[in-house]
């Protein structure tokens, strides 16, 4: 998953989902990315994920960390081990106002400018770090 940061305008790009039905009416918003593929290493998934979503091409991607998370969406159990990078993105990607672009599958995904102080609604996965790991010693 790849934070999208318009680090000028403080904000990120995030995908809005509508009501959760087994959960009720709550509405949260996730980083951008996808499934990495067999044989592709993390960091090509997520420029490849970026550019089949949004139709651009990430040039410059930091390792941020790894978020795990055990969920429920829509009645069901999940489990995930993402692997969180950063890259800026310029502010013209997606009009102030959010847009709506279609995943490779064809399913429709709203996305949006996001504060990067907002607390709400929430962010996921969980545990998605903002910075980069520091090396002590």
């Amino acid at each position: 998953m790849v934070r999208l940061v318009d680090a000028a305008r403080h904000r990120e790009l995030v995908c809005r989902y509508p009501v959760d039905p087994a959960a009720g009416p709550a509405l949260f918003h996730r980083l951008l990315g996808g499934s990495i593929e067999l044989g592709e290493r993390a960091a090509d998934a997520a420029i490849r994920e970026v550019a089949e979503e949004l139709r651009f091409t990430v040039t410059e991607l930091e390792f941020l960390g790894v978020a795990e998370n055990i969920f429920t969406f829509e009645g069901e159990n999940g489990h995930e081990i993402v692997f969180v990078y950063r890259a800026p993105v310029p502010s013209d990607v997606v009009p102030d106002e959010g847009a709506w672009f279609e995943e490779d599958d064809g399913a429709p995904m709203y996305v949006l400018w996001r504060d990067l102080a907002a607390t709400t609604p929430p962010l996921y996965p969980d545990g998605v770090p903002d910075t980069a790991p520091t090396l002590e010693g």
